[in-house]
Order: structure tokens, then sequence, then C-alpha cells
């Protein structure tokens, strides 16, 4: 029984660390996807600003085309771009970002999992451990009372 308890303790041992391993692999991943993410958030931040000094262009050329009528054809088409390029990056920017919160939560539910799964080994380690300590015990109290037992034969005998 206690090779049996042993063997159990060491195959738990085993699972134990492998998922420990794979944990800090998921720990690994989640740190770079946190890295990504706030990458992606500082890129959308710079293009706030890009697009208030985008917003401040605007106005003053909206200003000139007041001023300078025959110019209106060609400070629109501009304006038209600008917002198209804008909006174009922005939308990329957003996309990222969604796939980017969406691994994170996948990967924060992978950690999750992971750790109520070594929760439960280390549980099941702890009572086998706690059950080897007991028959140790066990053990000691036989080989006390059987030396009691010897000691009272010899003294039988004598």
């Amino acid at each position: 029984e206690k090779t049996t308890s042993e063997q159990t303790i060491a195959a738990q041992k085993t699972q134990l660390d492998r998922v420990q391993s794979e944990m800090k692999v998921l720990q690994q991943e989640m740190e770079h996807i946190r890295e990504l993410h706030q990458s992606t958030q500082q890129d959308l931040e710079t293009f706030a600003r890009k697009n208030q000094k985008y917003a401040e262009n605007l106005k003053t050329a909206v200003a000139k085309l007041k001023e300078f009528k025959h110019k209106n054809t060609t400070l629109q088409q501009q304006i038209e771009t600008l917002t198209s390029t804008h909006k174009t990056q922005y939308d990329e920017l957003m996309t990222q970002n969604t796939t980017l919160t969406q691994q994170h939560s996948e990967i924060a539910e992978k950690l999750n999992l992971l750790q109520q799964e070594y929760d439960g080994v280390s549980g099941e380690k702890d009572r086998h451990l706690q059950r080897v300590q007991e028959l140790e015990q066990s053990d000691v109290d036989r080989t006390t009372k059987y030396d009691s037992l010897q000691q009272a034969f010899a003294a039988v005998q004598t």
C-alpha cells in the first residue's frame, strides 16, 4: 500500500510539473498579448492625436474655402483622402484591438482552468502525503508494540 501511494504521488508530481509548465507558457503568452494590447492602445492614442490634428486642419481648410472659392474642388478632394486614410487606419486598429482582447480572454480562461486543475492535483497530493504519514506512524506504532512484546516475552522466558 505504501509503494502504491508513492507511485501515485510520483505520478501526481509529474502531472503537477506539467501543469505548472503549461501555466508558465500561458503566462508568457498572456504577457505577450498584454504587450501587443498596450502597443495597440498606444497606436489608438496616436491615432486620436492625429485625428485631433486632422480636425484642426479641416477647420483651417474650411476657412480657406470661404476665402478662396476657386480652390474648392482641390481642397475637397484632399479632405476626402485624409478622411478615408484615417478611417481605414482606425478600422484596422479597432479590429486588431478586438482580436487581442478576445485572445486575452481565451488565455485568461485557459489559465483559470489550469489553475483549477493545479489546485485539484495539489489537494490530491496533500491527501496522499497525509495517508503516507498515517501509514508511517502506524508502522512506527506496530514496531513499538512488537518491541514491547519481545521484551515481555524475553522477561517471561527468564
